[in-house]
């Protein structure tokens, strides 16, 4: 269920594939929208209260005037689940990869796909955005990574040398360089201009299925199947600090913008905090029923986003520990990203969905 902005009314949408309007004061219902075939999984309010836009289980994304109850139908969504989301600077677009093998450009008020982006011969693991929004970095089954033009969609380059899938991208604050994580074990620096392998990291027993760039750009942090964590110098390639303690593969990491602090997701099914000073668990998040496969730090640097196997998207408070809400999905959230600016909580799923999710205070 999500509230309007004028806080008089709310929008819910249920199983039984309707949307319903109602008025918060009487409790009286005040639209019924009918027209999808499944479950309604997700309900988000745009263009400025008077418009919503639903996703289903039965593979469509709707949109809504909520005044007069129309709906215009959209069919638009991956044919494989979607792995990985980032929004996009000016938090009206996002980029999505899927095991479709395609990139997908969103736009997250309308729902439209703008842009496809096709050239993978595997599935897309990985994608990432960075400076001015005009291009994007994909990571692959296929072993490669692959520089595009969001304006175009045009393949600008390709990159090649990991021995296994490329499961996690990330792009240097400089705007030259990329890491990325494989199923290889390794993480590798790449130059993006020449294509160049600058630096081959080496000590992961098992896939290395995210990795992040701290801020100051000289460490980057990864999790890997092994069940740890690890923090290097981009510089040497040494390895600084091993995190031990989950009881299963790490599946994403991030850090906190303080710099000082991790979380990382698991297939133990918990999250947890570190110090990357001292490589002490602060924290421990449990409450999932299955592995934690992807979370985001909000832009307050106070709560944090796991999404799950056991189709729950969780916001917790990073100081207590405490969850605060719990959006239940009927299938696997895989994928999640959010702009610092706030806007919209990006939602990935396993049936190849892109869900615009608004938190409300």
């Amino acid at each position: 269920m999500t509230v309007l902005g004028d806080g008089r009314r709310a929008l819910s949408g249920s199983f039984d594939g309707t949307l319903r309007l109602w008025d918060l004061e009487t409790g009286a219902e005040l639209r019924r929208f009918e027209g999808h075939g499944g479950p309604v999984t997700s309900v988000t309010v745009v263009g400025e209260g008077r418009r919503a836009l639903s996703g289903s289980a039965d593979g469509t994304l709707r949109l809504w005037d909520l005044e007069t109850g129309a709906a215009r139908r959209r069919d638009e969504r991956h044919e494989g689940r979607v792995n990985s989301v980032t929004v996009l600077g000016d938090g009206r677009r996002a980029l999505s990869g899927s095991d479709d093998r395609t990139l997908r450009l969103w736009d997250l008020e309308t729902g439209a796909a703008l842009l496809r982006f096709e050239g993978h011969t595997e599935a897309v693991d990985s994608v990432t955005v960075w400076g001015d929004g005009r291009r994007a970095l994909s990571g692959s089954d296929d072993r490669t990574l692959r520089l595009w033009d969001l304006e175009t969609g045009a393949e600008l380059r390709r990159f090649k040398g990991h021995d296994g899938f490329v499961m996690s991208v990330m792009v240097l604050g400089d705007g030259r360089r990329a890491l990325s994580g494989s199923y290889d074990h390794t993480l590798r620096l790449w130059d993006l201009e020449t294509g160049v392998e600058l630096r081959r990291f080496e000590g992961h027993g098992g896939a290395v299925a995210s990795v992040t760039v701290l801020g100051d750009g000289r460490r980057a942090l990864s999790g890997s199947y092994d069940h740890t964590l690890r923090l290097w110098d981009l510089e040497t390639g040494a390895e600084l600090r091993r995190f031990e303690g989950h009881g299963g593969a790490v599946y994403s990491v991030t850090v906190l913008g303080d710099g000082r602090r991790a979380l990382s997701g698991s297939s133990d099914q918990t999250m947890r905090l570190w110090d990357l000073e001292t490589g002490a668990e602060l924290r421990r998040f449990e409450g999932h029923d299955f592995e934690v496969t992807c979370l985001t730090v909000l832009g307050d640097g106070r709560r944090a986003l796991s999404g799950s196997g056991d189709g729950t998207l969780r916001l917790w408070d990073l100081e207590t520990g405490t969850e605060l809400v719990r959006l239940t999905f009927d299938t696997f959230v895989l994928a999640l990203a959010c702009s610092p600016e706030g806007g919209p909580v990006v939602v990935g799923d396993g049936r190849g969905h892109v869900h615009a999710v608004e938190l409300l205070e």
